[in-house]
């Protein structure tokens, strides 16, 4: 026979008080570890939804089409563009804030100045070369059409170079 002494619990077996407040760092490491462990849910959730949300959005771009409705060809053209922005964004930028210090930063910023840069150039230039293209089938056909956009892709292409060869040193100020 066993015999239990008149205290049920010893001092070491007394359970903590639960409304008891807690010290901050305990509490803080106690979120941290839950943030930490549903992270990779919450995740791929999200990135599960944005995937629904952009394949709604093609089938409706696909029934805009057919139907030739234009506020939802808008609309769905629209999502997919914002769900795009939102995965690059999701997939991108924790590499580039886990990836770099402030002078590697700088640099990522600038090369991406002269990326978009170097693309507005040969956009203009691709420009330049479609309206030769409207101006020679406006010499072979004599459509007024073709006359009217090779000019406008001419300005567009000269305005367009120019902004973009201007327009950062003027922000800038170098």
């Amino acid at each position: 026979m066993t015999f239990y002494s008149v205290m049920p619990f010893s001092p070491k077996e007394v359970p903590d008080d639960p409304f008891a407040p807690k010290d901050f760092n305990e509490d803080a490491g106690l979120t941290t570890k839950l943030l930490e462990g549903s992270m990779p849910t919450v995740y791929d959730t999200g990135m599960t939804i944005i995937t629904i949300v952009f394949v709604i959005a093609v089938i409706v771009a696909i029934m805009a089409l057919t139907f030739k409705n234009g506020q939802w060809t808008k609309w769905s053209t629209g999502v997919m563009i914002t769900t795009l922005l939102i995965i690059l964004s999701f997939r991108g930028l924790p590499i580039l804030f886990f990836s770099s210090d402030a002078m590697g930063m700088k640099l990522i910023i600038d090369d991406a100045l002269n990326l978009v840069k170097s693309m507005g150039i040969y956009a203009a230039i691709l420009m330049m070369f479609i309206g030769l293209l409207f101006r020679f089938n406006h010499n072979l056909i004599n459509h007024p059409e073709y006359s009217r956009w090779s000019k406008r892709l001419f300005i567009g292409s000269i305005l367009t170079a120019a902004l973009i060869i201007i327009m950062p040193t003027v922000f800038l100020g170098i």
